[in-house]
């Protein structure tokens, strides 16, 4: 075996001097399962806030009035309205004078 290819099977044999410890590595993971759970969750919850408004909306449309659901603890849908956005500031032309 060549001098170089034995110095590199060597590096591999041996533990990096610098390799994070075991208890980092498997904190890391941890914490990478506990962020996919947390994701997972928000889109469940995301899903089910969906179809509690598809709900919602289809009492009202079945005679149901916002009143009467309200006395039977059904508040109006959980997601909120959506943002409505202000149309931006019109630009000035560079080099023209706004006085």
């Amino acid at each position: 075996m060549p001098r170089d290819a034995a110095a590199g099977a060597a590096r591999h044999d041996t533990p990096r001097p610098n390799a994070p410890p075991d208890s980092r590595i498997a904190a890391v993971r941890e914490l990478a399962v506990a962020r996919q759970r947390t994701t997972d969750l928000q889109e469940a919850l995301a899903s089910g806030q969906r179809a509690d408004d598809e709900a919602y909306a289809a009492a009202l449309r079945a005679g149901w009035t916002q009143e009467e659901l309200k006395k039977l603890n059904f508040n109006g849908p959980t997601s909120k309205p959506a943002r409505t956005r202000r149309p931006p500031a019109p630009r000035t032309e560079p080099g023209t004078n706004s006085q």
